[in-house]
């Protein structure tokens, strides 16, 4: 298996836009414990590149170091210099150095669920939408299930990252393999709560569905022509991106980690 500390197997385009939606399932993966290491599901929109790359990035997240549990929870993350400290500055989760500026409080971040989805049961979702200029006044704003939450200032990115829109939208899974306390792949689940493959399929596996993303501040398109690319498909999988009446554009996720053909 690979050894990177960084695992993804995500679906991305390079296109300009103005931001991009999803709507997520909710799940609680297993993330090892001990380890500084987490498990999500995200959206990207990203903006330059090496140093200077610059991101808006939301969620759902299991990051026990982090939130002192094992259970997911919705974030936003942002990055002015490709992730080089955690300052104001520089970038951070949630309202961690007051880059985010809130204006609705009735959705928390950081904060958990009312509900998971069941293996072979009912599925929960989320929607979560990042786009520039989306409500009063033209900063990246995020939108929670309907709900305006609030928005990074422009003054946070320059004209060569996302200040003016982006160039790349991205969607996907992505987890941390902490090496420094186990010599073996982390055991940690991508996806759905037992760490199903794509091919487990809908009550099993985890999805992202209707992804679109933002043509104009105001116009949205379907999220058509995205790539999948994973690191191993024997640690953590992404199935093709489908089409559909009523998914839209959508695909499947997720793996267990550590096995027999991930070591």
């Amino acid at each position: 298996g690979p050894s990177s500390s960084h695992q993804y197997a995500h679906a991305y385009r390079y296109v300009t836009n103005y931001g991009a939606h999803s709507t997520f399932n909710l799940w609680n993966p297993g993330v090892q414990a001990g380890a500084d290491e987490f498990s999500l599901s995200q959206l990207w929109v990203t903006g330059g590149s090496g140093s200077y790359l610059e991101t808006l990035e939301a969620g759902v997240q299991v990051y026990p170091r982090k939130y002192g549990n094992g259970y997911a929870r919705l974030f936003v993350y942002s990055t002015s210099d490709n992730y080089s400290h955690q300052s104001y500055a520089s970038g951070c989760y949630n309202l961690d150095c007051g880059r985010f500026v809130q204006t609705d409080s009735s959705v928390v971040l950081g904060g958990v669920f009312s509900a998971y989805s069941v293996t072979g049961g009912t599925q929960r979702e989320v929607d979560i939408t990042f786009v520039r200029g989306g409500s009063p006044t033209p900063e990246w704003w995020l939108d929670v299930n309907g709900v305006w939450v609030g928005y990074y200032p422009l003054t946070l990115f320059d004209s060569n990252g996302v200040k003016y829109g982006a160039a790349e939208i991205d969607f996907g899974g992505e987890i941390v393999d902490d090496r420094s306390t186990h010599a073996y792949h982390t055991v940690t689940d991508m996806g759905s709560s037992t760490g199903a493959y794509p091919s487990a399929g809908y009550g099993r596996a985890a999805y992202q569905r209707k992804l679109r993303y933002y043509s104009t501040t105001t116009a949205t398109a379907a999220a058509t022509g995205l790539t999948a690319v994973r690191d191993n498909a024997y640690c953590y999988d992404i199935s093709s991106v489908y089409s559909d009446a009523s998914w839209g554009m959508y695909f499947y996720f997720g793996g267990p980690g550590y096995n027999a053909s991930c070591m």
